[in-house]
C-alpha cells in the first residue's frame, strides 16, 4: 500500500483500530509504519520554487556517471526541505516530479554500472526515500506517482538487503557486513520501508540496528569500527548517525531501539560526541594513529544529534550543535526536522 492509501487509513484513525479489536484482532497488527513527518504537513502556499528541468524528455535516462546521482539526491532533498519550510506547493510538486523521473529510469541501477560504493548507494536511496516521506502528506503526489516511486524505492532497498544477506555473508569476516556501511543500508531500508509500509523490509533494517548495538562495549566503542588510517573516530560517528536515526524510526513505530541492549546506543552517542569534540580520544582504539576529521565541524558529523538531543538533552551535545554548522546533510535526509 502506498502513502496515499495510508493517509486514507490514518484519517479513519481509532475507528479502524476499535473495529479490529472488536473482531479480536490485535491493534499492533493494524498499525501502519509511520515517519517523523507524518501528521504534521505544512499548509500549502504559493511560495515560488525554482525546480530543475526534470520534466524534459530523456531526463529519466540522463543519469550520467557519479554527478547525476549526487545531483538527484541533492536536488530532491532541497525541494522536499523547501516544502517543509515554506509549504511551497511548487517545491513539493518539484520533488514529486524528480522522484517520478528517477523511478521511471531506475536511477539507482546506474550505481551498479558506476561501481558506486554501497555506502554512496545507501546515501542516495536514503535521500530519495526521506524526501518522499517529507512530501507525501502534501497531497500533491498523484496515485500513479506514489505507486511508481514506492515500487522503485522498495526495489533498490531490497537489492541492498540481498547484497548484505547473501554476498557479504559469504565472508563473515568482511568488515562491511558488520560496520557503518551495513547500518546506513539498514537506515535507508527503513526509510524506504516506511514509504511503502513494508514491515518485512523495515524489520531487516531493525536487524541491522541490532547488529550494531550488539557490538557496543561498555566504553561506547565498536569492534568493527576500528577503521584503519586514523579513521576510527570518523567511522564511529558514521555508525552513531545511522543508528540514532534508526532508533528514531523505532520510537515512532513502537520499537524500543534506544532501550535495546540496556540502552547501549547511549554509550556510543557519548563516545561519538567526545570524539567529535576531541578526535584524539579515539587514538587508543586505533593503534595509536592520529585521527582524521575535518578541521571544521561538518553537517554529516552532527546532524544526527538533533533528534537525539530533543529526546535526551545533553550539555555536551548541545555545545556541539551550537558550535557546529546548520545540521543539514543530504545522506541523512537533509534537514532533520
Amino acid at each position: 500500500m502506498g502513502r496515499i492509501g495510508l493517509a486514507r487509513m490514518r484519517r479513519r484513525g481509532l475507528g479502524v483500530c476499535a473495529a479490529l479489536v472488536a473482531l479480536g484482532c490485535s491493534v499492533a497488527a493494524a498499525q501502519t509504519l509511520v515517519s517523523p513527518w507524518d501528521g504534521n504537513a505544512p499548509a500549502l502556499t504559493d511560495a515560488a520554487y525554482a525546480c530543475p528541468a526534470v520534466g524534459a524528455p530523456g531526463y529519466s535516462a540522463s543519469f550520467d556517471p557519479g554527478p547525476r546521482l549526487v545531483s538527484l539526491a541533492t536536488e530532491v532533498t532541497d525541494a522536499a526541505d523547501a516544502y517543509r519550510e515554506s509549504g511551497s506547493r511548487a517545491a513539493a510538486e518539484c520533488a514529486a516530479r524528480m522522484l517520478s523521473a528517477a523511478a521511471a529510469g531506475d536511477a539507482m541501477e546506474e550505481a551498479k554500472a558506476l561501481k558506486m560504493t554501497r555506502f554512496d548507494e545507501s546515501e542516495t536511496l536514503n535521500a530519495a526515500a526521506i524526501a518522499y516521506l517529507k512530501i507525501w502528506g502534501s497531497g500533491v503526489v498523484a496515485p500513479e506517482q506514489a505507486k511508481a516511486v514506492g515500487k522503485w524505492l522498495a526495489t533498490v532497498a531490497r537489492r541492498q538487503e540481498k547484497y548484505f544477506d547473501t554476498i557479504v555473508k559469504k565472508n563473515p569476516r568482511l568488515p562491511s557486513s558488520h560496520d557503518h556501511r551495513l547500518f546506513l543500508a539498514g537506515y535507508a531500508a527503513m526509510s524506504a520501508a516506511i514509504a511503502v509500509d513494508d514491515r518485512r523490509l523495515y524489520d531487516w533494517g531493525v536487524s541491522a540496528f541490532h547488529e550494531g548495538a550488539n557490538q557496543i562495549d561498555r566504553n561506547g566503542m565498536m569492534v568493527w569500527e576500528r577503521c584503519s588510517g586514523g579513521n576510527t573516530a570518523k567511522c564511529h560517528l558514521q555508525a552513531a548517525a545511522a543508528l540514532v536515526m534508526m532508533a528514531e524510526y523505532g520510537a515512532y513505530n513502537g520499537d524500543g531501539l534506544y532501550e535495546y541492549k540496556h540502552g547501549a546506543l547511549h554509550l556510543l552517542v557519548k563516545s561519538a560526541a567526545a570524539g567529535l569534540a576531541d578526535p584524539e580520544t579515539f587514538r587508543a582504539y586505533s593503534d595509536g594513529e592520529p585521527q582524521h576529521l575535518p578541521s571544521h565541524m561538518q553537517a554529516w558529523e552532527i546532524g544526527w544529534a538533533v533528534p537525539y538531543q530533543r529526546r535526551f538533552p545533553d550539555a555536551a551535545i548541545a555545545g556541539l550543535l551550537k558550535a557546529g554548522p546548520a545540521p543539514r546533510f543530504i545522506g541523512w535526509g537533509g534537514t532533520p526536522d
